[in-house]
């Protein structure tokens, strides 16, 4: 695979930085969508190719065609959106589960046996 010595270690260092980046991006993914949600995390990683313009423009003096920028600039119209309404459950409903404390203890099973009914509590 590595025929010429000079480029084993650059290669190699090439490829324990990009281990090292995939293994940060899933690490602080999950403590984001820990404290936050996928949406926020779906919008906001749209904003890299932003960023990748960006880079170009300064770099390579390119210039995007006007499609960019629209594209652009209804990310960033979702993402206030989403920030300025958030989240919240279309139902009252879902809101109210929301807001019910979580038991460790099932609630009991109730069995008809002929004529009588027999309660059973899981516990």
């Amino acid at each position: 695979l590595f025929t010429d010595r000079q480029s084993f270690l650059p290669v190699l260092l090439v490829i324990l930085w990009y281990i090292a980046s995939l293994v940060g991006y899933y690490v602080f993914e999950s403590i984001f969508l820990k404290k936050s949600d996928a949406t926020l995390l779906n919008l906001s990683l749209q904003t890299s190719n932003f960023w990748a313009v960006i880079f170009s423009i300064v770099v390579f003096q390119e210039k995007p065609g006007p499609q960019f920028y629209v594209a652009v600039s209804m990310v960033i119209a979702g993402v206030i959106c989403y920030e300025l309404c958030g989240n919240s459950p279309s139902h009252p409903e879902e809101a109210r589960m929301e807001l019910l404390p979580t038991t460790s203890q099932s609630p009991p099973s109730v069995f008809t046996d002929g004529y009588k009914s027999i309660e059973k509590t899981n516990g």
